[in-house]
């Protein structure tokens, strides 16, 4: 009987295995979250937590789809859009250059290399990551869910908000318009729609001594190479979500930051042979936006920012309760009258 308690489960692998070979891997938010909802619920059965489940993980995917719903008004406020001012701090940090310039100037061929592969797997796995996390806490400890939960809600939430303060245009945008077209700051300007060959270089400027066949200006490339390996959904659906979501949310980094806040918050619940995958994971990832034209250096260092901020945060929230328990803890121990103690047997 107690091997029946695994039928749930062993069902869920079975339909997502199923999904995957049939329809591709379910990376949009709306079918991932309803995959894991269910892979929670399966799992539950035998633990006899599904109410726990529900209530649990409801709530998350509430706010997390609220978000992106929001996330795409961010851009519709009226305020200015800025151009220039990630674009002008990378060149001073740089010597005047332009990070993605140079790197796509010395590793973009014409034909799929290798290290694209890694590039494209560690662009999406930013959707799948803090959401599987939240799944895999949740079985393990629901305190660890919640606290990883919360930090998760608070940096999107937070990086909403300077959406909607400074909309910023990304490298691959700036690579398409001219100083003239972008005067008015504006938001989404015809140039954005058009192929940067028209803008010979925009404000991000020509590439130089590029690679035979290799177009000399920024690209956007997140998933070129998951379409040559006929990944296609996942290409199908990371364009979809570019084409609807807000385009001048560059500032600050979220692919960065919340890779960097899923290393933090693991630090100390992993094995230490785990802890150098930790440290180079938001590398890559700020290897992964800067080549491939979706971030600046700078992007990246305000969505470190950003997570630095909401883990010192939490933390101090999360010692402040525990003390506050604590202290609750103890007066009530004060409170709590002393047992008595037996009378002595008198002897004879």
């Amino acid at each position: 009987m107690r091997a029946l308690r695994f039928v749930p489960a062993a069902l869920w692998v079975v339909g997502l295995a199923l999904y995957c070979v049939f329809l591709g891997l379910p990376l949009d938010r709306g079918t991932m979250l309803a995959w894991l909802a269910l892979g929670l619920i399966a799992a539950s059965i035998a633990r006899r937590r599904v109410r726990s489940a529900v209530f649990d993980f409801l709530p998350f995917v509430v706010v997390i789809v609220g978000y992106d719903n929001l996330r795409g008004l961010a851009d519709s406020l009226g305020r200015p859009t800025y151009w220039y001012y990630p674009l002008n701090i990378d060149k001073w940090m740089f010597d005047g250059n332009l990070p993605t310039v140079w790197i796509q100037e010395h590793l973009r061929y014409q034909h799929v290399q290798w290290w694209e592969t890694l590039v494209g797997l560690t662009y999406i796995s930013y959707f799948v990551l803090p959401l599987g996390t939240a799944a895999v806490l949740w079985l393990r400890s629901r305190r660890d869910y919640f606290r990883w939960a919360l930090r998760y809600v608070a940096l999107e939430f937070t990086g909403f908000i300077c959406f909607a303060l400074i909309p910023t245009a990304p490298p691959w945008a700036a690579a398409r318009c001219l100083p003239a077209e972008v005067a008015d700051h504006p938001s989404h300007p015809v140039c954005m729609d058009q192929p940067p060959a028209l803008a010979g270089g925009g404000l991000t400027g020509l590439l130089h001594n590029v690679h035979e066949g290799v177009h000399p200006y920024v690209t956007r490339d997140s998933v070129r190479a998951l379409n040559y390996f006929h990944i296609t959904r996942a290409d199908t659906l990371v364009r979809e979500g570019q084409n609807v979501s807000d385009l001048v949310a560059a500032v600050p980094s979220l692919h960065s930051g919340g890779i960097l806040l899923f290393s933090i918050f693991m630090w100390r619940r992993v094995s230490w042979w785990w802890r150098p995958l930790l440290v180079v994971y938001p590398l890559a990832m700020t290897f992964t936006v800067v080549y491939t034209g979706e971030h600046y250096i700078f992007d990246v260092l305000t969505g470190w920012a950003g997570a630095a901020l909401v883990s010192i945060a939490a933390a101090w929230i999360e010692r402040r309760l525990a003390r506050r328990s604590m202290r609750r803890a103890l007066a009530a121990a004060v409170r709590r009258p002393a047992p008595r103690r037996p009378s002595p047997v008198p002897t004879a």
